[in-house]
């Protein structure tokens, strides 16, 4: 398995999302559900990503900007890079590469260093879901299993039995 599903703290975390169409829309869901901020650059900003900003204004901030291949950009934790130019993008991943700046590619792999996977959350537990096979129907049919299992938890019990833990 290439990639470890871990979880990283965010909270301070700054992310930066290079595009603003679909596919950056469905990264920035995923980031919501973070503490980090979430900074969104592209030339064409769909409605979705103008309505999660209003909805969110200290969160996430949206700057619409022409990108090109001499963009730089420094001092974000995270990178996504969310454009439809495979050209563009392996430009933003070199310069994420040598800056150190861990990035993620969502036109394929790549060398992305960490990847967003789908999860599934009920209270204070998470499932992460990493699928190689990148089929995702299917991702979307263990998801909701996954879902279906950790609804039924008593999650009140578990808080229980938590504090009963640490006492």
């Amino acid at each position: 398995m290439r990639y470890l599903p871990v979880s990283i703290d965010t909270k301070g975390k700054n992310f930066l999302v290079i595009g603003a169409g679909d596919t950056a829309y469905e990264k920035v869901l995923r980031l919501m559900d973070s503490d980090g901020k979430i900074y969104i650059i592209g030339e064409e900003i769909i409605p979705e990503l103008k309505e999660l900003q209003i909805d969110n204004p200290d969160r996430i901030f949206i700057k619409e900007q022409r990108i090109n291949k001499s963009f730089v950009f420094f001092a974000y934790d995270y990178v996504i890079i969310a454009t439809d130019d495979l050209e563009l993008n392996d430009v933003l991943e070199l310069r994420a590469r040598k800056s150190g700046i861990s990035y993620m590619r969502c036109d394929g792999e790549y060398g992305s260093t960490f990847l967003i996977g789908d999860y599934v959350t009920n209270g204070d537990i998470t499932v992460a879901l990493y699928n190689e096979l990148n089929n995702p129907p299917v991702e979307q049919k263990i998801a909701d299993d996954l879902q279906e299992l950790i609804d039924s938890y008593n999650m009140d019990k578990f808080k229980i039995l938590s504090v009963i833990r640490k006492t």
